[in-house]
């Protein structure tokens, strides 16, 4: 087992299916499972990646709002 730092472009190549890079990086993680390693991060990680999704997430909230208030 060890701890293995991962810096915030693996998480974004990972967690939005990067065409050249998140095939491996998913290689990389299914192997850190199987040795029982701890994954490790900043908060830096957190705070450049998590912006983007959460605006998105506000974005599409919105547009779901606005579409179904416009039924009324």
């Amino acid at each position: 087992m060890s701890r293995v730092y991962w810096d915030t472009m693996l998480f974004i190549y990972w967690l939005e299916d990067h065409p050249e890079f998140a095939k491996r990086v998913n290689a990389i993680h299914s192997r850190m499972e199987q040795r029982h390693d701890q994954l490790i991060t900043g908060a830096f990680t957190f705070e450049r990646y998590l912006p983007a999704p959460i605006a998105k997430a506000r974005r599409t909230w919105r547009t779901s709002r606005d579409a179904g208030w416009g039924a009324w």
